[in-house]
């Protein structure tokens, strides 16, 4: 029993609070990381996170040879259930180059974004 809390966002200072640090952390993303968005071009135009290049997860694997180990590769696409940027991960670390996974996608990113 009691294992785990839940906390509700009900109250706006806590919403913002968190708007907040997201702002933070993306102000913080520096030249030794880069943004890589594996959706599809249109979505890609269609809306995205500043400062994203965009390699659609089907043209990766030809585009890995332009790619470098360095700056570290933040891999995102459409949310946490989107496999395309797990295999984009995969496909990365295969290939020497250092990636890591945005547990959220560009969805979830705008909603927390433009919700106030």
């Amino acid at each position: 029993q009691g294992q785990r809390v839940v906390y509700a966002l009900r109250d706006p200072s806590v919403f913002r609070l968190i708007v907040s640090l997201r702002d933070v952390a993306e102000s913080q993303l520096d030249s030794m990381q880069s943004l890589l968005d594996v959706r599809p071009a249109d979505e890609f135009a269609a809306g995205h996170i500043p400062q994203a290049i965009n390699i659609p997860i089907e043209q990766l694997p030809e585009k890995l040879a332009q790619l470098t180990a360095e700056p570290t590769l933040i891999v995102y696409c459409r949310g946490p259930y989107c496999m395309w940027s797990q295999q984009a991960l995969d496909q990365l670390q295969q290939h020497s180059i250092q990636a890591k996974h945005l547990a959220e996608g560009y969805p979830e990113w705008q909603q927390l974004r433009y919700a106030l």
